[in-house]
């Protein structure tokens, strides 16, 4: 079962979906696109369950309040925070103490890759990640990777290899899955024949980052 939160923050209202916390050993918090909110079928899928694993997927203010574009990077960085340091409020007080891994998909996979480090973030998870606009590959985003890879925290991406925002041979030193056939949309619906694919790097990167086996 999912439950819906709603919560202040200084650039306005953020929507968590949380799943069953019950027995988990640890959190996976996901964020979403630039062009989409928390309900695409990679994120649905992922959030349908890992076990001992509690799930929760944020969405941003921007899209709770219906707006059609994503505001600055610092925007979305600060509701996010603010969300995740005061999980407490809205998570038993055993599931706000598990271990943290950070993640998202495209533009929420930058936000859990800039935030790691101050949220104290055991790895980060990168669904499609950006790393850089379509057809300007001479302004690429590896300073958000490095962030994390220089920290030395685990760090998966899962990629589908003809995304325009970046194939997997594009990217350096990182631990990749690759979605064959697939661009920036990962999956087209929960049972697309590649959601084993996606859901077993999701699983096998939790289960080794928090030690679940």
């Amino acid at each position: 079962m999912i439950t819906e939160v709603v919560l202040p923050t200084s650039v306005g209202r953020a929507r968590l979906l949380v799943g069953n916390v019950k027995g988990a050993r640890g959190l996976l918090v996901l964020g979403h696109g630039a062009g989409t909110g928390a309900r695409t079928p990679d994120l649905e899928l992922i959030a349908d369950g890992i076990d001992g694993v509690a799930i929760v997927r944020m969405e941003q203010p921007w899209v709770v309040s219906g707006r059609q574009i994503a505001p600055a990077a610092h925007l979305l960085d600060e509701a996010w925070l603010e969300v995740l340091r005061k999980r407490n409020s809205w998570l038993p007080a055993a599931a706000a103490a598990l271990p943290l891994i950070l993640g998202g998909r495209s533009t929420g996979a930058r936000v859990a890759c800039r935030t790691a480090l101050p949220l104290g973030a055991r790895g980060v998870l990168a669904l499609s990640f950006p790393l850089h606009a379509p057809k300007k590959t001479n302004r690429r985003r590896d300073n958000e990777l490095e962030i994390v890879l220089e920290a030395g925290l685990p760090l998966h991406v899962v990629q589908g290899d003809k995304d325009g925002f970046g194939t997997p041979d594009e990217f350096n030193g990182v631990d990749i899955t690759v979605v064959p056939g697939r661009g920036h949309e990962l999956l087209r619906s929960r049972d697309d024949e590649h959601a084993a694919i996606v859901q077993g790097a999701v699983r096998d990167f939790a289960t080794r980052v928090l030690s679940l086996e």
